[in-house]
């Protein structure tokens, strides 16, 4: 194993979150400083604030100057893992907690098991990979009201919870599995693509953007909200198979989906133009 490993001393007792620390983190520094970034304050139940480093929960080590940082040991209850990554390979070994990739700028992110709510809020670059479940709002605002991912792409290779696309500004989702409902709600731009079944009230509220799934895992949207299904022929989708296949070696199966698809545009509710395509 090269680059650097934070190993999990102990299972934290609450939940932790790492963002200071992953805003802090930069491939140049000792492993001393390392061990000295902060992490968040935590209250505990009795009023008490404690405040810990990298050093009280990891186990730092430093195999060589390659830039990748591996996390080693039970991550679920750490948060914000990926906040703010800019440059890199971070790899997750095992499953990890919310807001995982918040705010991404570059590099390439993996967890290797599943994650919890959040994944990818408002992220702008990179690629992050789970090879496991996501929780609810991928690709969400942070806070508020807010716009969501502004660029980048997140691919989840089982199933992902509701409000994918929440608020999506830019960049692509793609996921494998099923999802939950309300996916493309207050979608303001950009693509989620679906392969499994996608549950109720696909593209509330909808604004502008494209929404893609199979045609024998939804049914066409209703009516007066979006416009009639029409057949159409669309190339510009095999220039998108081919951007997405280009990710992994293991996407090369939609380079076989067709671009022949149901097209509807709405949510006509929210003044929407965006669309919605059945491959």
């Amino acid at each position: 194993m090269s680059g650097w490993t934070w190993e999990v001393r102990a299972t934290a007792d609450q939940v932790v979150d790492l963002s200071a620390a992953m805003k802090g983190f930069d491939w140049s520094l000792s492993v001393a400083e390392v061990e000295r970034l902060p992490l968040a304050e935590m209250r505990r139940p009795n009023g008490t604030v404690e405040r810990r480093v990298v050093g009280d929960l990891f186990r730092v080590t430093r195999q060589s100057d390659d830039p990748q940082l591996v996390l080693l040991g039970t991550c679920e209850r750490l948060s914000g893992i990926g906040h703010r990554w800019s440059s890199g390979q971070l790899t997750v070994d095992g499953s990890a907690g919310s807001a995982v990739a918040r705010e991404q700028v570059a590099g390439t992110i993996r967890v290797l098991g599943s994650v919890g709510d959040g994944l990818a809020a408002g992220k702008r670059g990179g690629l992050v990979r789970v090879d496991g479940d996501a929780g609810a709002s991928i690709g969400g605002p942070t806070i508020g009201r807010g716009p969501g991912m502004r660029g980048g792409a997140v691919w989840v290779r089982g199933n992902a919870g509701d409000r994918v696309g929440e608020r999506l500004r830019r960049g692509t989702i793609v996921v494998e599995g099923h999802c939950g409902s309300e996916c493309g709600l207050q979608m303001i731009a950009g693509t989620v693509l679906i392969a499994g079944t996608v549950g109720p009230h696909v593209g509330r509220l909808l604004r502008r953007g494209t929404l893609i799934a199979r045609r024998d895992m939804v049914r066409p949207l209703a009516e007066p909200a979006w416009s009639p299904p029409q057949v159409v022929e669309l190339l510009v989708l095999r220039l998108l198979w081919r951007a997405i296949a280009s990710w992994n070696a293991s996407l090369a199966w939609i380079r076989e989906w067709p671009i022949q698809c149901e097209r509807q545009i709405g949510d006509r509710t929210a003044g929407g133009i965006g669309e919605f395509l059945r491959t």
